[in-house]
């Protein structure tokens, strides 16, 4: 008999211990959510810059092959805007599902 309360006391520490590591573990749970949450934000900003910065080097290399000087860097850096607003809109629209 003394050997069965033993058990149940170590049954009833363990079940203690496993509740303690479940509450923390909950609790911890909302900040992944905000590192997720930064982490598409940047994501998004990159998405635009890099679009961004792409319309513009080849914008300026355009220029330089045909010897015009701001046209084709103004055409080209508009159109890599627009395609960083797709790509972030892109985004946003992962972020809802």
């Amino acid at each position: 008999m003394p050997n069965q309360k033993k058990k149940n006391g170590e049954l009833e520490n363990l079940s203690q211990r496993l509740s303690n590591v479940r509450a923390r573990e909950t609790k911890s749970a909302p900040e992944k959510k905000v590192f997720s949450s930064a982490n598409l934000g940047w994501r998004m900003i990159l998405e635009l810059v890099i679009g961004m910065l792409f319309g513009f080097l080849l914008g300026l290399g355009l220029d330089h092959v045909f010897g015009t000087r701001p046209i084709f860097l103004i055409i080209m850096a508009l159109l890599g805007f627009a395609g960083g607003i797709r790509a972030m809109m892109r985004t946003a629209k992962e972020l809802d599902k």
